[in-house]
């Protein structure tokens, strides 16, 4: 049976945390009858992660340890290599999927041949939205981040205060705590830039791929 996800997830020193993130995705009702592999990379932990995912053996879950630390970015191509899923769901080690509609964002790329990389509405642990997207780097978002707060908690908490379900909507980047795209798009655009060891990587790979 063929694999429809494969789940990417960067482990550094984050047992608990990414145990949590793998329960997530394994408790999830739209993935039931889908074909899905999860894959933890851990990039060189020193608090027994290794060990402790060999106790536990995670249903669906594939261990690979890297012998150091080379960056988010190069962590997660790692895993994408292992990888054999037509779509990746590239996720951080603190975010939980378990309310995800899977089967929605699975349809979504089957009506739009175009879309590169899709994310959702991501919530912080209160339910308020961390994030819808965001609009490319320019000098005017630049002003709004830093000169008006555009990203701060409160300040959010104000822009979203009306927000409405849009269904989907085009935006610049999305956040790398949850992206799914094709797995052949990924390999397309050459995946996360190595150079960049964290941080930005997710823009960059958003910026590469609309181009």
């Amino acid at each position: 049976m063929e694999i429809v996800f494969s789940f990417i997830i960067i482990n550094y020193n984050t047992k608990m945390i990414t145990a949590n993130c793998i329960n997530s995705i394994n408790n999830n009702s739209t993935l039931n009858g889908l074909n899905y592999e999860i894959i933890v990379v851990d990039n060189n932990s020193t608090d027994f992660s290794m060990e402790f995912f060999q106790e536990r053996k995670f249903e669906n879950t594939k261990i690979i340890k890297n012998k150091k630390n080379d960056g988010f970015g190069k962590a997660n191509n790692i895993g994408v290599n292992y990888s054999k899923g037509e779509f990746l769901v590239l996720l951080n080690s603190d975010t939980i999927v378990e309310e995800t509609n899977f089967l929605n964002l699975l349809s979504a790329f089957e009506k739009n041949d175009e879309m590169g990389i899709l994310s959702v509405k991501i919530l912080n642990e209160d339910n308020t939205i961390q994030s819808v997207g965001f609009d490319l780097p320019s000098l005017r978002n630049e002003l709004k981040l830093n000169l008006l707060f555009w990203n701060f908690s409160f300040i959010k908490n104000i822009r979203y205060k009306n927000y409405k379900n849009k269904q989907i909507f085009k935006v610049g980047w999305v956040s790398g705590c949850f992206m799914v795209m094709r797995q052949k798009d990924y390999h397309l655009v050459g995946g996360f830039d190595e150079k960049i060891f964290m941080y930005a990587e997710d823009i960059d790979l958003c910026y590469r791929l609309s181009e």
